[in-house]
């Protein structure tokens, strides 16, 4: 096994939606907004059934109603931080740019061309509070409909927050209203092809691929050659999109979109020949709960510490999840946790704020364990342990393979090359789940050997998205394509897997 994390594209939201709307894998970010103010469009989502060039487009489900409090108009954005387009810095500067999209509005789109009609506004964000830029208004006429019309604004003109600084864009979108004379209302799908803001270079999102498709394909170049190209992807991490949960931490299931985004995520490894490791919770699950714009990040220890709340996790969220992809060959294993030794109260010296017993915290991986294994037979289950000398905390609770992560600044405890598997006496093979790609005195080529030189069965880099300072997937790409294109002569002299 030689293998990327993934570990997000948007840090807890690529599977399901929360209260700032679904930005999850079929929308490639793309997501509706849901200020009070602005709830006209309810879905998002890249689709094949229009395009104007191409085979997609961004197919948008209005709700518009005139004259409604909420529902009279709406907008879809992309926040660039979080999608980034492919070797685009990310703030923008948009000062001499300009902005166009192509839209195919349904009959009914103008309303009352005549004396009150429709429209619609590009805007832009920027900095951390997203301060707003909207451009000049542009009626929408009847002869628009149903059909594909270009629509262009210049980025400079239109009305700005105060604090609203063009140089440092970090979001842009579309809003679609109902002139506030009109009480028309429209529920037909509109199409979005070929947005362009005119920066330069330009930046385009043409639709015509999922954002995990191009990033996919990307990594399949460098881990194709590998006989198990390995991919860790988190899903649940703090839990600030999904699973479902009251305010009393009671699990009582996945949304409507929670399955349509993880589809989206094995067909996409499956059509790029890679094996997924989803890892459930990261140990942020266990931080001091925050809510941000009506989301709840963290604050979710009592799912672990209490047997009914913990109960309702594996029922209503793990069992549904693991059945509906049992014997899927996308996957490889399922990640109990993240890193749980940082959430543990007898392990680090600083744990999180809200961290459980150890006990508890291996009555969970057993648990989970328990229920994979229940739910579908033959699955493998490991969990992210974040360092080698913790290994030994999760033996004995049902796990098929054993994980750790490693670091440069774990070296004086842990030397670096790694000293063997067999001195670890485990029941179970052991692979190396994190290395870093950046800030580190190893290379991957480094770690890719001494993972196999030691009789360990795989090694994955940290990683292709994270954007943390010791992520590189650029200073790793070659090593690993190397690596795996050398997987059969290797194999002569190795015992271990690739």
């Amino acid at each position: 096994m030689a293998g990327v994390n993934y570990p997000w594209i948007a840090y807890g939201h690529d599977f399901g939606k929360n209260a700032w709307g679904h930005d999850g894998l079929i929308t490639s970010g793309w997501t509706y907004q849901t200020w009070f103010d602005s709830q006209g469009l309810v879905d998002t989502r890249v689709s094949t059934k229009k395009a104007r060039s191409g085979a997609g487009s961004l197919e948008i489900t209005p709700d518009l109603v005139g004259k409604h409090p909420t529902k009279s108009r709406g907008e879809v954005y992309i926040d660039l931080n979080n999608h980034r387009p492919p070797g685009t810095p990310v703030p923008i500067d948009v000062r001499h740019a300009t902005v166009s999209c192509w839209l195919y509005l349904p009959r009914g789109s103008a309303g009352d061309a005549r004396r009150a009609p429709n429209g619609v506004q590009f805007f832009f964000k920027s900095g951390k509070g997203f301060k707003s830029h909207y451009t000049v208004y542009q009626n929408i006429s009847g002869d628009q409909e149903e059909r594909w019309v270009r629509f262009t604004a210049d980025a400079s003109t239109g009305e700005s927050d105060a604090e609203y600084d063009p140089t440092k864009v970090v979001a842009v979108g579309l809003k679609i209203g109902i002139n506030s004379d009109s009480g028309a209302t429209l529920t037909a799908p509109i199409y979005v092809d070929d947005f362009v803001i005119g920066t330069t270079p330009p930046i385009t999102f043409d639709f015509e691929q999922l954002e995990i498709d191009r990033d996919f394909a990307i990594l399949q170049q460098a881990l194709g050659g590998c006989s198990t190209p390995a991919v860790r992807v988190f899903v649940f991490t703090d839990g600030r999109a999904s699973p479902e949960l009251t305010f009393s931490d009671q699990v009582t299931g996945l949304d409507e979109y929670f399955f349509q985004d993880f589809d989206a995520l094995l067909e996409s490894a499956a059509r790029h020949k890679l094996k997924i490791i989803p890892v459930l919770l990261d140990f942020h699950w266990f931080d001091a709960a925050k809510d941000e714009n009506g989301a709840q990040l963290g604050g979710r220890s009592n799912v672990i510490r209490n047997s009914v709340r913990r109960q309702s996790f594996l029922e209503n969220a793990l069992e549904p999840l693991v059945r509906r992809y049992c014997g899927n060959p996308a996957i490889l294993a399922w990640d109990v946790i993240n890193e749980p030794e940082w959430a543990t109260k007898e392990l680090p010296d600083k744990p999180t704020v809200d961290a459980v017993p150890l006990a508890e915290m291996q009555e969970f991986v057993r648990a989970v364990a328990s229920t994979i294994h229940s739910s579908c037979p033959g699955q493998t289950v490991t969990v992210g342990s974040a360092r080698r000398q913790w290994l030994q905390s999760w033996s004995g609770l049902g796990l098929d393979l054993y994980q750790f992560h490693w670091y440069d600044w774990m070296a004086a405890a842990e030397p670096f090359p790694w000293l063997p598997y067999a001195q670890l006496a485990l029941d179970k093979p052991a692979v190396v789940g994190e290395v870093a790609t950046a800030t580190t005195g190893h290379t991957t080529q480094d770690f890719l050997m001494s993972a196999a030189d030691s009789g360990y069965q795989g090694l994955l880099v940290w990683s292709y998205r994270a954007g943390d300072d010791r992520s590189d997937y650029a200073n790793a790409r070659s090593m690993l394509e190397s690596w795996c294109g050398a997987i059969p002569r290797r194999r002569s002299v190795r015992s271990s897997n690739d």
